[in-house]
């Protein structure tokens, strides 16, 4: 995509500043010899010439702005071919961030905001590219750094007055100062409300998505578990539509490209000869005729449909990816809830199921912190509470132990030992001779509770332990946050 602005710079008409200016005929064409002027000839050339000089001025003015219009050109296009090059970096940044590379994102991230900043309209990516970094930011614990990030990317959302730009930044600043040591959740919940209100209005259902995403999760950290889930069930619906409008607009660009056969590719000798022609200055009235691809309105139709292709088929991984997520939270608002805990269980563990579905789909971006949190559901809630779920909770640890050794940096799978009772665990061998049936949840040393931290306990010791108000005896940490249902 870059080297179209650079070739279309190339082709166009540019100005010689070398060449003279345009001189009107007769203004300065010195006076022929002979006789000297007499005072009424001189007043009548005087007369004469005025005119002719003044004439001049105009056409040396269209001349000036001409220049100026072309050099104003020239930066636009050198412009665009910038931004065109910076929104691939920050594309591959973003991919970056979904398969966990926060520090190689952050750095990408930070040359890019640093470049779009001199940029005349780069002001909309330097803001993204800075709310991204943000996130890397909250995800590798670098609250401080995260702060003054996002607060220069309010400034920059502020001063090119987007409102969804706004709400986004509002949305990051929310989880910031959710994910704090010690959360500050009334805080997180003002952000989150601000971002819904301001994408409600803007109507951009992305942000309004997260923005009810984030109030959900917030809400329901907050006690309100009733509330958390009405806004679950909302976040998840905005999803969807999401993910049927990118759809759509797929439908809609796959139809004009039908519609629109790209143009026949011409023999090669017909182009020798359409070479040889040019350079002989002979053309003929067909060939003058023939539109070329760049003005061909069948042509400009069909590369349009393709950039709106692309783009479409990059929106659709999005929403999923999202649509993945809102049914993970979904899910573990569906096992906290009050009621019958088997059938909540197994609810729960059909919506988990369905976005470990999603994320593993090729329309989806690959979100791999995302993957191993819904795999660290699955695991806990077959073997904890689905009845005669151990077996298919043990295959998901499995799952787990795999994806920690490829994925999560300093460890070697999940502990084989309880940090608690200091005893074994077997985290991958099937040690339960008998499944348990509805009524018996955990009773036994058999079931284990893995954390988001990935240590493994015996869910008896670790359900002990957690009532005393005491974290992870393997990481000093406290209770893990509401992304893992433990």
């Amino acid at each position: 995509p870059a080297a179209a602005p650079a070739a279309a710079a190339d082709a166009a008409p540019t100005l010689n500043p070398a060449a003279p200016a345009f001189v009107p005929p007769g203004s300065s064409t010195p006076a022929a010899p002979g006789a000297p002027a007499t005072d009424e000839q001189a007043t009548n050339e005087q007369a004469t010439n005025e005119p002719l000089s003044a004439a001049a001025d105009p056409d040396a003015d269209d001349a000036a702005r001409r220049a100026a219009l072309q050099e104003r050109i020239n930066n636009d296009r050198e412009n665009m071919r910038k931004l065109q090059q910076l929104r691939i970096y920050l594309q591959a940044a973003s991919q970056m961030f979904w398969r966990g590379e926060y520090r190689r994102a952050v750095e990408v991230l930070q040359q890019v905001a640093e470049k779009c900043h001199g940029i005349p309209s780069g002001e909309m990516m330097e803001c993204e590219a800075l709310r991204l970094c943000g996130h890397c930011l909250i995800r590798l614990k670098q609250f401080d750094a995260a702060d003054r990030c996002l607060d220069m990317c309010m400034d920059v959302a502020k001063t090119v007055e987007m409102p969804a730009l706004i709400a986004n930044v509002h949305i990051a600043q929310g989880q910031l100062a959710s994910q704090r040591e010690p959360p500050d959740y009334p805080k997180a919940l003002e952000h989150h409300e601000a971002a819904r209100v301001i994408a409600r209005e803007c109507e951009d259902i992305s942000a309004e998505a997260a923005a009810c995403l984030n109030c959900a999760n917030t809400v329901g950290k907050m006690g309100d578990k009733e509330r958390g889930m009405e806004l679950q069930y909302e976040a998840l619906g905005l999803r969807r539509k999401q993910v049927a409008d990118a759809q759509l607009e797929i439908a809609e660009a796959k139809k004009v490209l039908d519609e629109n056969p790209p143009a026949p590719t011409e023999p090669a000798t017909l182009g020798a000869s359409a070479e040889s022609e040019q350079a002989s200055g002979a053309t003929t009235e067909s060939e003058r005729a023939a539109p070329t691809a760049a003005t061909d309105p069948t042509q400009v139709k069909r590369r349009r449909a393709m950039m709106d292709l692309a783009n479409s088929k990059r929106s659709l991984q999005e929403a999923r990816r999202a649509e993945a997520a809102a049914l993970a939270n979904v899910a573990t608002a569906v096992a906290g809830a009050d009621g019958d805990k088997a059938q909540r269980a197994t609810d729960a563990a059909a919506l988990y199921e369905q976005s470990i579905e999603i994320l593993r789909s090729e329309d989806s971006f690959t979100d791999k912190q995302l993957e191993l949190a819904v795999v660290l559901n699955l695991a806990n809630v077959y073997d904890n509470h689905v009845p005669n779920g151990h077996g298919t909770g043990v295959e998901y640890r499995r799952e787990l132990d795999e994806m920690v050794r490829k994925n999560v940096q300093g460890k070697e799978g999940l502990p084989d030992v309880c940090g608690v009772c200091e005893e074994r665990t077997n985290p991958l061998d099937m040690v339960r001779t008998s499944e348990r049936g509805a009524d018996e949840d955990a009773d036994d040393m058999t079931a284990l509770t893995v954390l988001d931290c990935m240590h493994c306990h015996h869910s008896k010791c670790w359900t002990a332990r957690k009532e005393t108000g005491k974290g992870c005896p393997d990481c000093h940490r406290d209770e893990p946050d509401g992304n893992a249902f433990v």
